[in-house]
């Protein structure tokens, strides 16, 4: 793959690979009793004027689609971005230690989102480990899903800048946050740290070590997280250490939770869950609506 377009890889799976039928999962998702409760406001949106930072889990939509939801519907309040950077972590070890995709857009059912190159270089030239690494992009669902998200709220041409890790290690991510800190404008960018979060645990078991994990981000550390990680096999760690090292360079104060859920409370199944959080890092405080007593509420078994 050298430019082009890098067609969906899980489409179908993840989510649904049909347009009208994704566009009802999104809405579902929205409208779930897990998820924030209606459809965020679609038109007529702002410019994003400050910088937006989200934690949002990346596991298919019937599992992680409701709590996902959460942050986007927190971005929309936000305004319009004027370009997304996506960070993720490389499942398959196929690419670069840090992964740029080469592709001239991204597809999904709801249509092709361009790629963002003219930061290439730059980080490039701050970070050596950073190189365009197709192979890395391929397959990987971890940025994937949050794209039909994004397109959902902001249309299908939502300016796109994806970043694979393959390194994850606290100094990697440290580096690569704070580079996006200096280099992405002050205006109109959001940062998405895509993660789940304790995988196949017990469900009580599951929730105790998240609650572990989400206190350690809720810190604003980047070396809490690393810390926290050792005990709890969250699969992203290193975009979540990215993005509040990036958040520290802007200022901004730690993230506020929005929703936490496990897959047990929307598959069923509680022997060996996966857990799911959507946070968010803004200059202030979050709207009305998005308060920790009201995003917290599932932390309870319902």
């Amino acid at each position: 793959m050298t430019g082009g377009v890098r067609r969906p890889a899980v489409a179908g799976t993840f989510y649904a690979g049909e347009r009208e039928a994704l566009l009802r999962e999104l809405a579902w998702c929205y409208t779930h009793p897990l998820g924030p409760g209606d459809l965020p406001p679609m038109t007529a949106l702002p410019p994003l004027e400050h910088p937006v930072g989200l934690i949002a889990p990346h596991a298919g939509y019937r599992y992680s689609g409701p709590v996902a939801a959460w942050a986007y519907a927190f971005l929309a309040r936000q305004g319009r971005p004027q370009g997304v950077v996506l960070l993720g972590p490389d499942h398959y070890g196929a690419g670069a230690p840090l992964s740029l995709s080469d592709a001239d857009a991204w597809e999904t059912p709801l249509g092709l989102a361009p790629i963002v190159h003219t930061l290439d270089a730059p980080l490039c030239r701050r970070l050596p480990s950073l190189r365009l690494a197709p192979a890395a992009h391929r397959h990987e669902h971890s940025l994937e899903v949050h794209l039909p998200f994004l397109q959902h709220l902001f249309g299908p041409e939502v300016p796109l800048l994806p970043i694979a890790m393959g390194d994850q290690s606290p100094a990697t991510a440290v580096r690569l946050g704070q580079a996006l800190g200096d280099l992405l404008p002050r205006q109109g960018w959001a940062l998405v740290a895509s993660t789940d979060l304790s995988h196949y645990y017990p469900d009580e078991e599951a929730r105790r070590l998240d609650r572990r994990v989400l206190e350690a981000m809720r810190t604003g550390r980047p070396e809490a997280v690393g810390e926290a990680a050792q005990e709890v096999n969250l699969c992203g760690p290193g975009p979540v250490m990215a993005l509040l090292a990036c958040c520290a360079v802007w200022g901004y104060p730690p993230p506020r939770l929005l929703a936490y859920a496990t897959s047990g409370d929307t598959g069923g199944e509680r022997e060996g869950v996966v857990g799911y959080a959507s946070l968010a890092v803004t200059r202030g405080a979050p709207p009305s609506g998005a308060s920790e007593g009201v995003g917290s509420r599932p932390l309870a078994r319902r």
